[in-house]
C-alpha cells in the first residue's frame, strides 16, 4: 500500500512538470509578438514580401543550455519554429537540424554555433525581422560545412531557405560555407533577403560542394551575398575541390552577389540582378537594389543598355568603383542615397538622385543642414569627392574645427580645368567659420596647387586662414585657390611658398591668395612669404575679374631672372580682360611695381586706419595695434613674433595685449618686451 501511495505521488508529480511545460510553451505562443518577414518569388510579379505574426508554439532559445545534449532541434517529420533571442554564444555544442526546423533570428539577437548539421529530407528556414539585424553565426568545425553536411559523408544538405536577416556560414578545412561537408553535395538552397557571408574551407566552396562534392541548385532572388570559396580551388557558388561541374546558378529579383568565383554560367543570359565575379562585377538586367556595398578594391561595370537603380529608402554604398559604358545608368529613387566613400572611383556626375557623404558629416548640404567638416580625414575626402565630379552646386559645407593637414602632402579640392568647366571644380560655398587649415604642404609638385583646385562660377570660400607650405616647380600656385570663378572673400593666407623653375625651364607663377582669377576676391589678406618667377600679393592673373579691398604684407622675392620676368608684384602682375582691382594696399618693400591701380603703404601706413579709404571697419576689418595692420573681424589671426619676443611700445598695444589674454591666449613661449 506505501508503495502504490508513492507511485501514486510520483504520476501526479511527473504530471504537474508535464502541464508546468506545457503551459510554458503555450504562454509563449500565446505571447501573440514574434513578427517575422516572409519572401516570396514569382516570374512577372517578382520579389514579394509579408509581414507574418508567428501562430504556431515555438521554443525559444535565449540561452546555450536551450540547444540540447544531443545537439538536435526539431523532430522527424514535423513542422517546429525556434525564436533566437538576446546574444547565445553556444561555440561548444553544434546544432543538428531534424525535420522541417523554421528559425527566426529577432532583431538585435545573435546565435552563435560551430557549425548547423543539415542534411538528406530535413530543411531549415531562416526568417529575420523588420530591421533585418538579427545574426545566425557558423564559426567552422572539423571539415564540415558551415550549415550542411558533416565531414566524411556523401550526403546531399538538406534545403535551406533564407528569407532574412544575417547569415554568417564559415566552413572548417574541407568543407562549404552553406553546403557540402566533406565529400558532401549541396541540396537546394534559396536566398530570398537579408545579408548572407558564407566563406568555404580550405578545398570547400562558398555555397555549394565540399571537397569532392558537387554545387547542387542554387537560386537567389534578392539580398546580399558574398559567397568565398576555399583558397585552394574551392568555387564561389558551385563545386568543390575535385567535384565535377553539376549544379546551377540562378540570380533574379535584384540580387547583389560577391562571388570568388562562379561554377555554373549557362543561365547568365537570364540572370537580374548584380554579379561580381572576383573584383569585377556587372549589372544584369534593368536592377533594383536595396541596401548593398561596393567594397574598395571592387569595380562594377554599368554597361550600354543596363539600368542600376537604388530603391526608396535603400542605400548603395560605394567604396570601390563603378564605370559606365554607353548610356549605362545608376539612378537613385527618392528616398534613396548613394554614399560616396572617398577613395572610391566613379564619375558622380552620371548619377541622377541624392548623394551622402558619410565621411563629412550627416547633413543634408542645405544651408541650414550643411555638411560638417571636423577633421582633416572629412576634408581630404572633400577633395576625393569633388575630384571625382560631384561639384557641391547649391550645398553648403561649414568648417567645425581647426585643421591641421600635417604630416601628408595635400591633393587639391577639384581640379583645374582652362576651359572653365565645373565638373570638377568646387561650386557650393566653403564657410571657413573662422577656421584656420594648417600644415597644407606641397612638395616639389608640378601642375597647379592650392587648397582648392578652381573654385567653379557658383563657388564661394568665406572666412577662411590658410596656413603651411608649398615647393613647387613649373607650377601655378594659390594659397586659397589656384582659379577662381566664383567669390572669395574674408580669408587670409599664411601660407609660404617657393616655386621656381622645373628641369624643362618652364616658370612658377603664384599669388598670395589665388593664380588666376575671373570672379571676385574681396576683403581678402596675404602674409605669407612668396619667392617665385613671378610672385604677386595677391593674384597672378586677373582677367576679368574684380579685386577689391585686399593687401598683401607678406615678403615677395624673384626667384630668378630668365626671360622677361625681372619684377615682383604686390597686388596683381597682369590684369587684363576688363579686370578691376580697386582699393589693394601693399607693403612698398615688396614689389617693384604693379600690374594695376594700388596703392604702396610703409609699415608705419599700414598701422594707420585712415590709409584704407572706403573700407569697412565696422564689421569687416579691424585695425590691430600688436600687429601695426587691419585684420578681418570674421577670422582671428594667429601671429607670430619675431625671434619668440612680443615688442609692446603703445598704449593701444598693451590694451590688446590685455585683451588677448582675456580672451583665453596664453602667450606660451612668448617673451612680452614692452
Amino acid at each position: 500500500m506505501r508503495r502504490s501511495v508513492k507511485n501514486i505521488l510520483r504520476a501526479g508529480a511527473l504530471c504537474l512538470i508535464l502541464l508546468a511545460c506545457a503551459l510554458f510553451t503555450t504562454a509563449l505562443a500565446a505571447e501573440g509578438g514574434v513578427t517575422y518577414v516572409k519572401y516570396s518569388w514569382e516570374e512577372g510579379s517578382g520579389l514579394s514580401s509579408t509581414t507574418e505574426t508567428l501562430k504556431s508554439e515555438y521554443k525559444l532559445i535565449d540561452e546555450p543550455s536551450d540547444i540540447p545534449e544531443n545537439e538536435q532541434i526539431g523532430e522527424t517529420g514535423q513542422d517546429t519554429w525556434y525564436v533566437v533571442r538576446g546574444n547565445v554564444d553556444s561555440s561548444n555544442r553544434s546544432i543538428v537540424i531534424v525535420g522541417d526546423v523554421n528559425l527566426i533570428l529577432e532583431d538585435g539577437c545573435t546565435l552563435t554555433t560551430p557549425r548547423v548539421v543539415l542534411a538528406g529530407s530535413n530543411t531549415l528556414t531562416i526568417y529575420g525581422q523588420e530591421e533585418g539585424s538579427g545574426t545566425l553565426r557558423t564559426t567552422g568545425a572539423s571539415n564540415s560545412a558551415g550549415i550542411g553536411t558533416m565531414s566524411g559523408s556523401t550526403q546531399t544538405s538538406g534545403d535551406l531557405s533564407i528569407h532574412g536577416g544575417a547569415v554568417e556560414a564559415k566552413a572548417a578545412n574541407y568543407g562549404a560555407g552553406i553546403g557540402g561537408g566533406e565529400y558532401g553535395n549541396c541540396g537546394s538552397v534559396t536566398i530570398y533577403h537579408g545579408t548572407v557571408t558564407a566563406t568555404g574551407g580550405s578545398y570547400g566552396s562558398g555555397i555549394g560542394g565540399g571537397w569532392d562534392g558537387n554545387g547542387g541548385s542554387v537560386s537567389i532572388y534578392g539580398g546580399v551575398v558574398k559567397a568565398t570559396g576555399g583558397y585552394s580551388s574551392g568555387t564561389g557558388i558551385g563545386s568543390g575541390y575535385y567535384g565535377d561541374s553539376s549544379g546551377s546558378v540562378t540570380i533574379q529579383g535584384g540580387a547583389f552577389v560577391i562571388a570568388s568565383s562562379i561554377g555554373d554560367k549557362s543561365n547568365q543570359a537570364n540572370w537580374n540582378g548584380v554579379m561580381f565575379q572576383g573584383t569585377s562585377g556587372q549589372v544584369y538586367g534593368e536592377v533594383t537594389l536595396n541596401d548593398a556595398e561596393i567594397p574598395a578594391g571592387y569595380t562594377l561595370a554599368i554597361n550600354n543598355g543596363q539600368t542600376l537603380t537604388v530603391a526608396s529608402g535603400a542605400t548603395l554604398a560605394v567604396k570601390g568603383g563603378v564605370t559606365f559604358t554607353g548610356n549605362g545608368n545608376l539612378t537613385v529613387a527618392e528616398g534613396g542615397a548613394l554614399a560616396y566613400y572617398s577613395g572610391a572611383n566613379i564619375d558622380l556626375s552620371k548619377v541622377t538622385g541624392d548623394l551622402t557623404f558619410p565621411e563629412i558629416g550627416t547633413g543634408t548640404g542645405a544651408a541650414e543642414d550643411p555638411y560638417i567638416i571636423s577633421t582633416a580625414d572629412a576634408l581630404r575626402a572633400l577633395a576625393s569627392i569633388v575630384d571625382n565630379g560631384y561639384n557641391f552646386a547649391g550645398k553648403t559645407v561649414v568648417l567645425e574645427n581647426d585643421i591641421d593637414l600635417s604630416g601628408e602632402v595635400w591633393n587639391p579640392i577639384g581640379e583645374y580645368d582652362s576651359t572653365g568647366n565645373d565638373n570638377t571644380s568646387f561650386c557650393g560655398t566653403f564657410n571657413g567659420n573662422g577656421r584656420t587649415i594648417s600644415g597644407m604642404t606641397f612638395t616639389n609638385s608640378t601642375g597647379y596647387c592650392g587648397l582648392f583646385a578652381r573654385v567653379g562660377a557658383d563657388g564661394m570660400v568665406e572666412n577662411l586662414a590658410v596656413e603651411g607650405s608649398i615647393t613647387a616647380q613649373g607650377a601655378n600656385c594659390g594659397s586659397i585657390a589656384c582659379s577662381n570663378a566664383g567669390t572669395i572673400s574674408n580669408c587670409y593666407s599664411n601660407v609660404n611658398i617657393t616655386a621656381g623653375y622645373d628641369e624643362d625651364r618652364n616658370v612658377s607663377s603664384a599669388g598670395g591668395i589665388v593664380y588666376f582669377n575671373s570672379g571676385t576676391v574681396s576683403n581678402c589678406y596675404n602674409i605669407g612669404e612668396i619667392k617665385a618667377s613671378i610672385p604677386a600679393g595677391i593674384c597672378v592673373r586677373n582677367y576679368g575679374g574684380t579685386i577689391t579691398d585686399c593687401y598683401n604684407f607678406g615678403k615677395l622675392t624673384l626667384f630668378e631672372y630668365v626671360g622677361n620676368y625681372t619684377e615682383s608684384y604686390g597686388i596683381v602682375e597682369d590684369n587684363r580682360s576688363s579686370g578691376a582691382v580697386t582699393s589693394c594696399y601693399y607693403l612698398n618693400t615688396t614689389a617693384n611695381e604693379d600690374g594695376a591701380s594700388c596703392t604702396s603703404l610703409t609699415a608705419a601706413e599700414f598701422a594707420d586706419q585712415n590709409k584704407f579709404s572706403g573700407w569697412n571697419f565696422t564689421t569687416v576689418w579691424e585695425m590691430d595695434p600688436m600687429l601695426g595692420r587691419p585684420v578681418l573681424r570674421a577670422v582671428r589671426e594667429n601671429p607670430s613674433y619675431e625671434n619668440g619676443t612680443l615688442t609692446i611700445s603703445t598704449r593701444e598695444q598693451l590694451e590688446a595685449f590685455r585683451d588677448r589674454v582675456d580672451e583665453g591666449e596664453d602667450f606660451t613661449g612668448v617673451t612680452v618686451k614692452l
